[in-house]
């Protein structure tokens, strides 16, 4: 797979699940779909079918199973299994630097690193994307568990909904336990109860402003937690919180 013999404003369509092999260590098995002053400016539709064992390693930037792509394109229905994505800077699983682009029914699972920045699970950096929905952009958050050796862990899950939730419970459940839990996309509905049970938390803390207008933490989730008996904290109630991970403190 790559730019190598690619018509970059033409139309494809996965008609099959793709694996790829596994590279030798440090190397890539393919090289990003469009480059800066030649972007991939057509359709790309994975017709639901999934591309397994993707693996790009780069020193510079703009760094996905698409480099970068300019006004008009269009990818749907691509799912991308088991990737492992490294990169400088504009860095995601699915393209590095989306502009203007029409984005639909995709999916990343697997690793995104980026030395530098500007990095998105599944987006690293995205302008003028107007057909995106609220939710596709949430789904893009990069999901972080923090570890201080000897102390305990926390996992910050970013605005994550329910479905890169279910993804993570399907593929990475034993990546998802912690000490504490950084509730998703400030406790609201979107948030499945047991994603956030699979932490087994203790500790659970909510972002959330004082009477904001979405309504948020929402209640139904609150309840779920503390009736599994975590502990939870609320910015709007509490204040600033602070966590001590040896022990688990919190204040």
């Amino acid at each position: 797979m790559g730019t190598d013999g690619c018509t970059l404003d033409a139309f494809y369509l996965e008609t099959a699940n793709i694996t790829l092999a596994a590279p030798a260590a440090g190397a890539s098995n393919h090289t990003p779909i469009g480059v800066v002053g030649a972007a991939f400016t057509g359709t790309y539709d994975g017709g639901g079918f999934t591309i397994d064992g993707l693996v790009v390693v780069m020193a510079g930037d703009h760094v996905g199973l698409f480099g970068r792509t300019d006004s008009g394109v269009t990818i749907r229905n691509v799912h991308v299994t088991r990737g492992s994505i490294t990169g400088r800077e504009y860095t995601g699983g699915l393209m590095g630097t989306a502009i203007g682009a029409a984005v639909s029914g995709s999916s990343f699972s697997g690793t995104v690193t980026s030395s530098v920045g500007v990095v998105g699970g599944l987006i690293g950096y995205a302008a003028n994307s107007t057909d995106w929905t609220r939710g596709e952009i949430n789904n893009t958050s990069i999901v972080l568990r923090a570890t201080v050796a000897g102390a305990g862990s926390v996992l910050l899950a970013g605005d994550a909904e329910r479905e890169a939730q279910a993804d993570l419970l399907a593929n990475h459940r034993d990546r998802l336990r912690a000490d504490v839990l950084v509730v998703p996309h400030h406790c609201s509905r979107t948030s499945d109860p047991d994603f956030l049970l699979a932490t087994g938390a203790s500790l659970a803390i909510i972002s959330v402003g004082r009477g904001n207008r979405h309504g948020h933490p929402a209640v139904e989730i609150v309840d779920a937690l503390e009736a599994a008996g975590v502990d939870v904290r609320r910015t709007d109630r509490d204040g600033t919180v602070r966590i001590g991970l040896a022990g688990i403190a919190a204040g």
